[in-house]
């Protein structure tokens, strides 16, 4: 299964421009490197420069990719590192000019090794935008804590908002480029640390201190000798979360990713757990680990048996169990642990598996999914990742009929392929993701009461869109009311699908105290529409 956003250009509903996207380009040397030195991004150990394409690189002719001439220069367009709201272009036409000298560098032919896409659906337009949408959201926050009385528990709950959003903030602009920005942020946070209670730092701190190498266990040991002859496996683990990976995979980057996790877990409980948490509102994420990620190879005979053979699972039968192993991951529950089953290649975006897979995680915990509610994962997980790496790169997707015990829900990434040079326009140069799944939410997404309802098998572009802007508002924008309606909803769920629809909105009635004259679901998805369209500047639909 390609990605969400492969499939929308697939379908014409998003078309940026070859130059309306970024690209990181590779230099030929460490010297050519240097000389770009104030613009070079750490990608994956290698350093980079991320830029658009303004003249002289060609389109190749299968669409496969770029090529320029021999001895000629070639220019792009680059960020300005530490300031995200500056763009370096201006539209004229259907061509992207200079906007500001100093922002356009040229380089020599013979110094460029490739050009590797790095964000296809996304500008440094689109990258300002979003920035100037969390610069006001801190703003807001700002006012909001100052209207409170300092050190008071509304103040302290503020605040933890406040930092969670500036910590959000950090991680984004590090993995979107903007590193000298990320840098001077730091003195923001550090501040805003400083006036949280120690209880909150030292839940972070004792988290992030946690990573460590893990032993394997005689069982994991003896298996994989045996499926996976010459290969060698390890493992890291932290507070929450373990991660059991194979040789060709740094173990600099495990720790990162074990980071990058106990931070994202952080950041929930910071916005969705810690402002509310109460004798009727119970924090329901267990202090110990709570998930296990196995990165094997790429390889169908090692990834079917080590899950038979190890994790004492199963694939299912027939064209299920075709498809299952096609797939690149599966979520399953092993033991006392959520399992997050995948073979990776050497360009897999983990980070993206980990937020995304974790954000399935945290939900289920956190709202005590038991059964259903198939799209309060899916956003969930769509949220984590757009909120610290404003990308998702993994789609789920299970099998019709009904899963059996054990059988999980399988996953896939961004696939191999290279990416392809889009047409040049320039019509989707200011919108960047977020808006294009918004407008398709607003546009195709089915009413909340039916999407409630739908499982994983039948969910198509518009459901996925729609579990992630839904969520994105209910979650956030509406405070305890929406979390309390998150939990309700899934304790229905899990009790009765009969009577879902009629306790449901009994229930939204009485959470948000809504007027009895109206359809209590309806009424909320007109907040709902009116929050996206005023949000991400999209149009609303024609009325039915």
């Amino acid at each position: 299964m390609r990605s969400l956003l492969a499939l929308l250009l697939a379908a014409g509903l998003l078309s940026p421009a070859a130059g309306a996207q970024i690209y990181a380009l590779h230099f030929k040397d460490e010297k050519a490197a240097k000389n770009f030195s104030k613009q070079l991004y750490d990608l994956e150990g290698k350093q980079v420069m991320l830029v658009m394409l303004k003249s002289g690189v060609i389109e190749k002719a299968d669409g496969s990719g770029f090529t320029w001439n021999e001895n000629s220069r070639l220019e792009f367009f680059v960020q300005d590192q530490e300031d995200p709201s500056k763009v370096s272009y201006k539209i004229v036409g259907d061509e992207l000019e200079a906007a500001d000298k100093s922002l356009v560098i040229g380089v020599q032919s013979d110094r460029v090794e490739s050009l590797q896409g790095f964000m296809p659906r996304e500008s440094f337009a689109t990258l300002a935008k979003e920035y100037g949408r969390r610069a006001r959201e801190l703003e807001e926050l700002a006012k909001r804590q100052a209207e409170e009385q300092k050190g008071s528990p509304a103040w302290f709950a503020i605040g933890r908002v406040r930092v969670q959003a500036l910590e959000q903030l950090h991680i984004w602009l590090g993995e979107t480029g903007y590193g000298r920005a990320a840098n001077k942020l730091e003195r923001d946070l550090l501040r805003e640390r400083k006036a949280l209670d120690e209880g909150a730092k030292e839940r972070i701190n004792r988290a992030l201190g946690s990573v460590k190498e893990s032993e394997l266990s005689p069982k994991f040991k003896d298996v994989s000798a045996k499926v996976a002859p010459g290969v060698k496996f390890a493992a890291q683990e932290s507070q929450h979360l373990r991660i059991i990976y194979h040789d060709k995979v740094d173990p600099a980057r495990v720790t990162a990713l074990l980071e990058l996790g106990e931070r994202a877990i952080e950041l929930f409980k910071n916005e969705f757990v810690d402002p509310y948490v109460g004798e009727d509102f119970k924090d329901h994420i267990p202090d110990g680990m709570f998930e296990e990620f196995f990165f094997g190879r790429d390889d169908a005979i090692q990834y079917e048996r080590m899950l038979v053979e190890y994790y004492g699972q199963g694939w299912g039968s027939g064209k299920e169990k075709e498809d299952r192993l096609k797939a690149q991951g599966s979520r399953r529950n092993h033991e006392k642990l959520a399992l997050a089953y995948w073979k990776i290649t050497d360009q897999e975006d983990l980070e993206g598996i980990v937020l995304h897979e974790l954000g399935h995680t945290l939900a289920s915990l956190h709202y005590e999914i038991l059964n259903g509610q198939d799209w309060l994962g899916e956003g969930s997980g769509y949220y984590l990742s757009f909120a610290l790496l404003s990308r998702n790169n993994v789609n789920c997707f299970a099998f019709e009929p009904e899963k059996g015990p054990g059988d999980g829900t399988v996953a896939k990434g961004p696939g191999g392929s290279k990416p392809k040079a889009p047409a040049k326009k320039t019509a989707a140069v200011m919108q960047g993701a977020r808006e294009v799944m918004a407008e398709m939410a607003l546009m195709a997404g089915p009413p909340m009461d039916q999407l409630a309802k739908k499982e994983l098998w039948d969910f198509a572009n518009e459901d996925m869109a729609k579990s992630w802007a839904w969520y994105d508002w209910i979650s956030r924008r509406c405070g305890k009311q929406g979390q309390v309606w998150l939990r309700r909803s899934s304790k229905i769920a899990n009790v009765s699908r009969d009577l879902f629809l009629l306790e449901l909105r009994k229930m939204t009635a009485e959470v948000f105290a809504l007027a009895p004259d109206k359809d209590p679901v309806q009424a909320l998805e007109e907040r709902w529409k009116e929050y996206l369209t005023r949000e991400y500047d999209v149009a609303a639909p024609p009325a039915r």
